[in-house]
């Protein structure tokens, strides 16, 4: 059952759109990533140890994907027009969000444009940032918290009764 009756507002299934898209690239790359460290680890050669360094990446590709299947989830419910669906998408973009600014930062202050490692992580992470902050803006339009269900935002200090 729709949380609203009529039109969803623009800005409503731009979220879904944008939550669709996303969790299905963000699982894909994580269960793509998870193929490609299980490979990397097994097909060392002789004598080489990549066990601490495969299981690392094993365990932040499992977190991806869970992130990308709550993402994905989050995209289906908001299709259905469930309420609050749009939570578990930006719970999701929040942390990524903030781990891609401190990566652009930290890419910024380590200014190095002669290495192609460099350019490579800043265009990545330029495009992480790019990719987020629609969703981010888009889940804070007052239209699709209406729609989606949301208590109206307080302004201003919270009266203490005095």
């Amino acid at each position: 059952m729709p949380a609203a009756r009529g039109r969803r507002p623009a800005a409503v299934v731009a979220l879904t759109v944008h939550a669709l898209l996303v969790g299905t690239a963000l699982t894909g790359g994580a269960g793509y990533g998870l193929y490609y460290m299980w490979t990397w680890m097994h097909d060392a050669p002789p004598g080489e140890n990549r066990a601490i360094g495969g299981w690392v990446f094993l365990f932040i590709f499992t977190i991806g994907l869970a992130m990308g299947v709550a993402v994905l989830r989050s995209g289906c419910r908001m299709a259905l027009g469930r309420p609050r669906s749009p939570a578990g998408a930006v719970m999701v973009y929040f942390p990524l969000f903030g781990l891609t600014c401190l990566a652009l930062g930290r890419g910024l202050l380590a200014w190095d444009p002669d290495s192609d490692d460099w350019w490579m992580q800043l265009q990545g992470f330029g495009i992480a940032f790019a990719i987020l902050l629609p969703g981010l803006i888009l889940d804070g339009r007052p239209s699709a918290h209406a729609y989606f269900g949301y208590p109206p935002r307080r302004q201003g200090r919270p009266r203490t009764g005095r």
